[in-house]
């Protein structure tokens, strides 16, 4: 217990035959950090969660345990076929394109924070399953990379403490599900709007309030965008994707030929390209 003490999770009184005495929120810390130990997490990762927002690092966790576990599970079909087949060309190549899904993944999750970060992997992390082959995948990739090194989004500390709240009320299995949808808007746009009309006039309306205007979500939205906007977003990172991945590309063409639609829709409505 003594590395907890030190950071000041745990202020037990020291008693006159020097015994620890834990209060009822000692316990309570002691029980959670009996249960982080067993998990497997090491005393800086228990430390971390303990001392922010519990659940928006518990929510970072799980995304970070998500791909570690693919990423074994990968690599046990690998070897599954290795052995069956001798085909160590195919190993390496497979185990490439493992590298590089997990180093961008890894990457965006250090770069953007929370729940915001978890979404870009889940966006971007299905079209990383190529492995980098030609000199302009080479050069693509090492673009990603250096972009992903240079940036950090700092937020306010009320935006960010906003940010880290979200995470109580959006887990991974809602960032996957919001993914699932804007795939669905992506191919068949015409009919996905039909689909779900109501639902966006609503949000659309929604979005159009005083009230939503001067909301943090509305303060965090443009805080983002002004970010995404002023750092090379749409101007270095989005073009090495579509080199580094063809699968990426066409379903980025997609995506821009789906805003148009909607853009003939509601022609009121503000641009908002991923």
């Amino acid at each position: 217990l003594h590395p907890f003490c030190q950071k000041g999770l745990l202020q037990p009184t020291i008693l006159e035959n020097s015994y620890r005495d834990f209060s009822k929120t000692d316990q309570d810390t002691l029980t959670k950090i009996t249960v982080l130990r067993k998990l497997g997490l090491s005393v800086y990762k228990i430390g971390t969660i303990l001392k922010g927002n519990e659940s928006a690092a518990l929510q970072k966790l799980i995304s970070q345990k998500q791909i570690e576990i693919q990423v074994q599970q990968s690599k046990q079909t690998i070897l599954e076929e290795l052995a069956q087949t001798g085909d160590w060309g195919k190993a390496k190549s497979q185990l490439l394109t493992i590298e590089t899904r997990q180093q961008i993944s890894e990457r965006l999750q250090q770069a953007f924070p929370g729940i915001f970060g978890i979404y870009l992997c889940a966006h971007f992390g299905p079209y990383l399953q190529t492995a980098v082959q030609s000199p302009d995948q080479e050069e693509a990739f090492k673009t990603l990379v250096d972009w992903l090194d240079s940036v950090q989004l700092d937020l306010p500390d009320e935006m960010a403490e906003y940010l880290e709240s979200l995470s109580t009320f959006y887990n991974a299995n809602i960032v996957q599900a919001t993914e699932n949808a804007l795939a669905e808007a992506v191919e068949d746009p015409r009919k996905y709007f039909e689909k779900h009309r109501q639902e966006m006039e609503s949000c659309r309306a929604a979005k159009q309030t005083d009230a939503y205007k001067t909301s943090p979500a509305y303060r965090l939205e443009n805080t983002l965008k002004t970010f995404m906007a002023g750092n090379g977003y749409n101007e270095i990172f989005i073009p090495a994707m579509c080199r580094l991945s063809e699968t990426y590309r066409i379903y980025r063409q997609k995506l821009l030929e789906a805003n148009i639609k909607f853009l003939q829709m509601y022609p009121q409505t503000e641009k908002n390209e991923k």
